[in-house]
């Protein structure tokens, strides 16, 4: 199977089972050195970790600067996988919920809302700011890390994919260093 991977897949942005870059995704191991992942719905024991799409305005640079914040904001507080939405392309049904941050939306502003709208349909939770702002005050003890599975007291969080996840320092050193490797001998 491993022999058949794409360049993306190898390099850690798509997932090793359908080569899709869009859905959150887990480090399931390493090949050759690099970290490989998987979308989280091909996963044999599918993390409890839930995972969210971040939708909001994304017009300008500065919006998706804005949403990508919000995304790592929203896996260091709450200890969900989050990726942003900067493109009507995604299917919601690959996430658990959906977090609307909300805002003016101009005319040609269309994700968001679509994106909303799909999520109404499809029957995922879409959460709101102040949905989100209660859950950072319920929220007690740490996330669990997506790598190791123990606890995260310090809220640290990384890159995997186009998503951010909760993972302990250590365990993200180790991914960023497997990260680095693999550039190399591609190189």
């Amino acid at each position: 199977m491993y022999a058949t991977l794409t360049p993306a897949q190898r390099d850690g942005t798509a997932c090793i089972e359908c080569g899709d870059d869009t859905a959150p995704m887990v480090p399931i191991g390493h090949v050759d050195g690099g970290q490989v992942f998987q979308c989280t719905s091909h996963a044999d024991d599918a993390p409890e970790t839930p995972a969210v799409l971040v939708v909001g305005r994304a017009a300008s640079r500065a919006d998706k600067t804005r949403l990508r914040k919000a995304a790592r904001a929203l896996t260091a507080d709450l200890g969900v996988i989050a990726t942003t939405a900067e493109h009507s392309d995604i299917d919601v049904n690959a996430f658990d919920a959906l977090y609307d941050m909300g805002g003016p939306r101009g005319v040609g502003d269309y994700i968001a809302s679509l994106l909303v709208g799909e999520a109404f349909l499809a029957d995922v939770p879409v959460w709101e700011r102040a949905d989100v702002d209660a859950m950072r005050q319920e929220r007690q003890g740490g996330a669990s890390c997506d790598w190791c599975g123990d606890v995260i007291d310090g809220g640290s969080v990384a890159k995997v994919g186009k998503a951010w996840a909760p993972l302990h320092r250590e365990c993200a050193d180790g991914c960023r260093r497997a990260a680095r490797a693999e550039e190399k001998r591609a190189a």
